[in-house]
């Protein structure tokens, strides 16, 4: 049996709904038995309309009210997604997820990834290309931009203006500006930090991916959060090279790193 295509023309749908509608007149036990003939009657018409639009014949086998009903929620879904308001900052996949009320599984699928590929995403994970980038963009109805985990990176050039920035200000010091007169004030010259080990770039990952999951389910109770901690929870031992016995608060870890504190990083 054809199924409704993902972007089915409007007319389909008009068509399944008609037709869903002159079955409920037509099967029902009230009503006028002159107004159930003529939905009878209409219904044969809408049936052979729809064949002729799916370029069906009556010999082959086909169940209208199944595909109407299918063509109907997919449309429905399509206008639930559409209707949903935009982000206006960046956001992780997971508050997108929650926004559209979607189970993971479901929500993957919507995507076009599958489920492991989409836990790698939310673990910080981008192996994506930018066309899936730019696809999975286009689902959500935003763009690349304002998806933490498929973003484009800024190239080599772009890192390197950034830092050189940093590290002007921290030479030639910062003005402060007062929130009430709008005076300046400076430069104010911060004091240097004591230096420190690099925070190995896997371990950063990991540490912001479950702080920002952390943030996105304050509360835990979303039905799908154990098993997105789970997974990243075992990223995170794998990384750190942990065994099965050995014990690891990950939270005050994630802390630890994001904070600079690689002490609990070494073995």
């Amino acid at each position: 049996m054809p199924t409704p295509p993902e972007w089915g023309p409007p007319e389909l749908t008009d068509l399944a709904r008609d037709y869903l509608r002159l079955v409920e007149v037509t099967q029902g036990g009230g009503g006028d038995p002159a107004d159930r003939s003529q939905a009878a009657s209409a219904r044969a018409i809408v049936h052979d309309q729809i064949l002729a639009a799916l370029g069906l014949t009556r010999d082959e086998p086909f169940d209208p009210i199944v595909w109407a009903r299918a063509t109907v929620a997919a449309a429905d879904q399509r206008v639930t997604t559409a209707q949903a308001p935009p982000f206006e900052t960046n956001q992780p996949l997971e508050r997108y997820r929650l926004h559209h009320a979607m189970r993971l599984a479901d929500f993957a699928a919507f995507l076009g990834i599958a489920e492991d590929a989409y836990l790698a995403l939310v673990a910080g994970d981008n192996h994506l290309s930018a066309a899936q980038g730019r696809q999975i963009a286009s689902r959500l109805a935003t763009s690349p931009w304002l998806i933490n985990e498929v973003a484009p990176t800024p190239d080599e050039e772009e890192l390197d203006e950034i830092l050189a920035s940093i590290e002007e200000g921290e030479r030639l010091g910062y003005w402060r500006v007062d929130a009430v007169t709008g005076e300046m004030e400076g430069p104010v010259l911060l004091a240097p930090e004591p230096a420190r080990p690099p925070i190995p770039s896997a371990h950063l990952q990991l540490a912001e991916a479950l702080i920002s999951l952390i943030a996105v389910h304050p509360s835990g109770a979303d039905p799908d959060y154990r098993t997105l901690r789970r997974a990243l929870e075992g990223r995170i031992r794998s990384v750190l090279e942990l065994g099965p016995g050995e014990l690891l608060d990950v939270e005050a870890w994630a802390d630890d790193v994001l904070d600079g504190d690689i002490s609990r990083l070494r073995r």
